[in-house]
Formats: structure tokens, C-alpha cells, sequence
């Protein structure tokens, strides 16, 4: 384990969806047809405010729905005719890209140069969990993540990290090692939202950590049918976030 500072960086969130301040005005135009692409950087991140259906289109031609419920996290890449195409994390069931009607979404305020204290707490994204806490070391935070993936019945990878930081800005990287096969883990505090990304040699196979987190203590109280979380690394369910993975998404 070691510990690493980072230099300073500047972190923009350019908002191409209509409002950041309020929710989003809603608009009657036809379902996309086209597949949500997240190949490009995304602007912002949003929540939904209203329960309804997205639509999740493949490079076939066909789309499903899919439901939507307030709570629910949208890393948003871009929006065309009353639509937003965004990575969602819809709590308990699992995430992907999906386009959503731009008036069930509120966007996110997002503080670039948050507090230690902002970080603190237990994330949560399906079953896996990230603890984030005041370290000893004067401007530091101590993290450490259990994930699992589950595969054919009985079939169960697991996965952990431990380490502790110095945040920049709003970004905070931690390593476990140097070593080129040493896992690492990259989180950006995006609001009320925690997004992360590893460099896959966190756990056994096909487990990550990646993806949209919020907080154990402000889950939704209910998502659909049932109140039980589902773990989000099932087969198929892979993040599309990091460039290595989002080619998945855009081929389904």
C-alpha cells in the first residue's frame, strides 16, 4: 500500500441538458430508435424525479423499456429531441445506457473543490459497498471496497481494496501498490453521487468497481417489486464507464 498525492486539477461539468439548477422541462417527441452511445465524455449527472420508462436501443434495430424510479442515477452524455442519453444506475436492478425523457430528470449540483467531510460515509451499488473515512494522516481519507460478481447459480468472484489519499479537487486515487498488477481505484464526488473506475485488477474475475454509488443512508426506500437490492456485476451487467468496457455498451 502506498500513499499518493495528487496534483491539483481543474474539474468542469458542462451541462448540455437544459437546466442544472432545476428539473428539466419535459417534452412529448417520438421514443429514440437509435442506441444511447456513451463513446463520448460525458456533461453532468442528474436523478430521477419520476417514475416512467426509459428506452434502450441495440445496434439491431429493436428497443425494450425499461422502468425508471426517483432516485435512480443518470451520468448524462447528451440530449436530443426531449431525450438524454445517459448511463443509469437504477438501484437494485442493475445499470447500462438508456435514453430517458429529459422532464424525469433533475440535475445534480457537483462542488469541484468538496470538503473532506463531503467524501465520508458508506457508498453502496447493488451489494457491493465503498467506506470512505477521516484518516489519521492531516488531509488524508482512508478507503477501502468489498465487491462481488455473480455468475451461473453457485458462482460467486469477489474483489476488495484498501488504501488511503489526499484528494484533488473533487477526485481521489487510490493505489495499493506500484506494481503494475497492483489494483487502483479512481473516484470522482458528484454531488450526492460517487463515480468510480478501476483498472481491473481489483478481485477475481470480472469484478469491479465501477460505476454510480450513493450513499447506504439515502437509498431508495423502494425500486419495482420488492425491496431487495440486487448485486449490479451479474452476468451482463458490466459498467460502461472506462474505454475498455464502453465499446459493450454500445454493441448490445
Amino acid at each position: 500500500m502506498v500513499r499518493m498525492r495528487m496534483k491539483p486539477m481543474l474539474v468542469k461539468w458542462i451541462s448540455v441538458f437544459p437546466a442544472l439548477t432545476g428539473a428539466i422541462t419535459a417534452s412529448a417527441h417520438e421514443k429514440p430508435t437509435t442506441p444511447c452511445s456513451l463513446q463520448e465524455p460525458s456533461t453532468g449527472v442528474a436523478e430521477v424525479i419520476t417514475a416512467d420508462q426509459s428506452v434502450q436501443c441495440y445496434q439491431n434495430g429493436k428497443c425494450s423499456s425499461l422502468p425508471i424510479h426517483p432516485g435512480d442515477a443518470v451520468l448524462v452524455y447528451r440530449t436530443e429531441n426531449g431525450w438524454t442519453c445517459g448511463y443509469v444506475s437504477r438501484w437494485g436492478v442493475g445499470a447500462g445506457p438508456a435514453w430517458l425523457p429529459d422532464g424525469d430528470l433533475r440535475a445534480v449540483q457537483v462542488d469541484a473543490n468538496p470538503s473532506l467531510s463531503a467524501w465520508l460515509g458508506t457508498w453502496t451499488n447493488g451489494e457491493d459497498q465503498i467506506k470512505i473515512t477521516q484518516s489519521t494522516t492531516a488531509g488524508e481519507l482512508d478507503v477501502s471496497g468489498s465487491a462481488e460478481w455473480h455468475g451461473r447459480p453457485g458462482v460467486v468472484h469477489t474483489g476488495a481494496f484498501k488504501g488511503h489519499a489526499e484528494p484533488s479537487g473533487n477526485r481521489l486515487h487510490v493505489a495499493e501498490g506500484t506494481e503494475s498488477y497492483s489494483c487502483s481505484v479512481d473516484l470522482t464526488l458528484l454531488g450526492k453521487f460517487l463515480q468510480t473506475s478501476d483498472n481491473m485488477n481489483c478481485g477475481g474475475a470480472n469484478v469491479r468497481f465501477g460505476g454510480l454509488w450513493r450513499r447506504a443512508s439515502e437509498e431508495p426506500a423502494q425500486n419495482g417489486p420488492g425491496n431487495k437490492r440486487a448485486p449490479q456485476r451479474a452476468a451482463g451487467s458490466f459498467p460502461c464507464l472506462g474505454a475498455r468496457i464502453r465499446a459493450l455498451c454500445a454493441s448490445e
